[in-house]
């Protein structure tokens, strides 16, 4: 219905229906799916990576037409995967992160220091300045 709507809105054609389950058929292909409520994104992780790896092979609709979708997904290495995976995948990135937070917090604090070293400076560089003014109204 949605997809009907954005479809009218748009004014794409004069059809102003083109979209049901006759004409866009829906494929359920066999994958793994998660087993608890805490792994979605590391299993999404995971299929962005599968799809990744197929970049290069096109899955055409006569690849769905003859029946080729479930050796495509299915039954394709790249989407090969098991909840061992993906308790593995989600330690890797643990350790991805938590890397990659240590790496943060050091630039973030070096750029601290810094920001603060110029500030310093400058307020002893306008110090040095204005002391010499103080100077030069004394003789005048």
């Amino acid at each position: 219905e949605w997809l009907n709507q954005e479809w009218a809105r748009l004014k794409k054609s004069d059809n102003q229906s083109p979209f049901s389950p006759v004409t866009m058929k829906v494929y359920d292909p066999k994958i793994p799916y998660q087993s608890n409520g805490w792994d979605c994104g590391v299993f999404i992780c995971r299929y962005a990576y599968g799809l990744y790896q197929r970049r290069d092979r096109l899955i055409t609709c006569k690849d769905l037409e003859n029946g080729h979708f479930k050796e495509a997904i299915t039954d394709s290495p790249e989407f090969d995967f098991s909840s061992d995976d993906i308790k593995r995948i989600r330690r890797e990135m643990l350790a991805l992160i938590g890397g990659l937070s240590d790496i943060y917090i050091i630039l973030k604090t070096n750029e601290a220091m810094e920001k603060r070293r110029r500030k310093e400076k400058r307020i002893a560089n306008e110090g040095k300045q204005n002391g010499d003014k103080l100077i030069e109204l004394k003789y005048v």
